[in-house]
């Protein structure tokens, strides 16, 4: 269950240093803890026993709404709009402006796979 987590931060890490459009794109997707509030409000209530109030069905029903704009829309608008179009409609003028070393460019290609990835997830 961590594993996500260690590979958020090595992609944090690797964003810090590469910079340019990945490190915006990795440091916009930390938004998708939007909706890590009303998973832990869901714990907290499983804990308290509070399954059966209307307020548990409520925190249902944001949690799902949440993680379906924060999590789903949210990543599939940054890998289907912003990382298609700059990588590969305009991937001349990408890899020459903001990426001109070979191995920036490995590490830059082994992140953009690790957030498609990461999306699956």
């Amino acid at each position: 269950m961590n594993f996500h987590h260690l590979v958020s931060l090595f992609g944090i890490s690797v964003a810090l240093y590469v910079g340019g459009l990945i490190g915006s794109i990795s440091h916009l997707t930390l938004i998708t803890e939007g909706s890590t509030f009303f998973v832990n409000l869901r714990s907290l209530m499983v804990y308290h026993k509070y399954e059966t109030s209307i307020l548990y069905t409520l925190n249902g029903f944001f949690m799902a709404v949440s993680f379906a704009i924060f999590r789903i829309w949210f990543y599939h608008f940054m890998i289907f709009s912003v990382l298609v179009h700059y990588v590969i409609y305009r991937g001349g003028s990408f890899w020459s402006i903001f990426y001109k070393e070979k191995l920036t460019q490995r590490i830059v290609t082994f992140a953009m796979i690790m957030y498609v990835l990461m999306y699956f997830l």
